[in-house]
């Protein structure tokens, strides 16, 4: 017990209030806001629950304040129309309640934000009239592709051909859900020219249930533990990073799995790897396919990816040389 609790309270980032920081940081940032500092995972699991929250409506986690401070910080107005272009997959499975708004709202956004993108409509296998309104969306916007996946075989399968698809700079994936705000995709790809390799989010505060919560937070507890790599929200999307690191990674998961081997991976690699805070929506339509089944496909993953040959030949490929 004593080793496992040793083991257990290794050193990892987490995100702590800013009445730890030091006094003349705070009155800099004078609201409740979070900071990223070295400390146990027993306090990251209190922290990560809610149960410390700003209480200012609509700013938990000082998510929607990065703008303001830089115009204070720099007298200036944040870039959004950076120069690198983006490519974004968006997965789509049995979606027809929500692949028109979704991505009407995202396209939007980032037209609002200036970027040079497109997006990879992914139809995963499937079976309602998803794919149909796919076409209709492409057919009216040229930065708009569909890629199709003729029988759904996984997530990371339908992200791993979408991803083969994309030719920006900067590449991505997202579901398909609107489970993200798209102002929070706009927050991410403003972070591209800060010297980060691969930017993701953080679930900080999440309004998708009880049960799948549960899931996603024993299954980043094991997947940390297990490889050993700072205590990320594992299977948080959206994710980007630049499209040369595509060849390295050599993602091969056809399932949920795919999520933890780019994050095990990027780490063994050495990428500067930033979170950002965002409040996960409830689903608008549609049903989720996480499910308690979906805990012993996780564990299963776990340990063949660990145990198996399959890392390690990676690692003999690309850290070995």
């Amino acid at each position: 017990m004593v080793v496992f609790l040793l083991f257990f309270l290794r050193k990892t980032n987490i995100i702590v209030p800013t009445h730890f920081i030091k006094r003349r940081e705070k009155a800099r940032y004078p609201f409740f806001s979070y900071r990223q500092l070295k400390t146990d995972r027993l306090i990251y699991w209190f922290v990560n629950h809610g149960l410390i929250q700003n209480s200012k409506q609509n700013n938990f986690y000082g998510v929607k304040i990065s703008r303001d401070i830089f115009r204070q910080e720099t007298g200036r107005s944040m870039p959004t129309n950076l120069k690198d272009s983006i490519s974004l997959v968006l997965l789509f499975y049995n979606e027809e309640e929500n692949v028109t708004w979704v991505v009407e709202d995202l396209r939007k956004a980032l037209d609002q934000a200036g970027f040079d993108f497109n997006l990879l409509l992914i139809d995963n296998g499937s079976t309602d009239r998803t794919s149909d309104l796919i076409d209709l969306l492409v057919e009216k916007d040229s930065r708009l592709r569909k890629v199709t996946v003729e029988k759904n075989l996984g997530f990371g399968w339908g992200v791993i051909s979408g991803l083969a698809a994309a030719r920006s700079t900067w590449v991505g994936y997202m579901g398909g859900d609107g489970q993200v705000d798209p102002e929070d995709v706009v927050k991410l790809l403003n972070l591209r020219q800060s010297g980060y390799d691969l930017i993701k989010v953080r679930r900080t505060l999440r309004q998708d249930g009880f049960v799948r919560a549960w899931i996603s937070n024993v299954y980043v507890m094991m997947t940390c533990i297990v490889f050993g790599i700072p205590f990320y929200d594992v299977n948080a999307t959206p994710r980007i990073f630049r499209r040369s690191w595509l060849e390295k990674f050599q993602l091969s998961s056809r399932d949920w799995f795919l999520d933890a081997e780019l994050l095990v991976k990027s780490e063994l690699l050495g990428l500067n790897i930033k979170e950002v805070s965002i409040i996960f929506q409830k689903r608008e339509g549609g049903s989720s396919n996480v499910n308690l089944g979906t805990i012993f496909e996780f564990l299963k993953n776990i340990v063949r990816f660990r145990f198996g040959k399959e890392l390690r030949e990676w690692k003999r490929k690309n850290l070995l040389k």
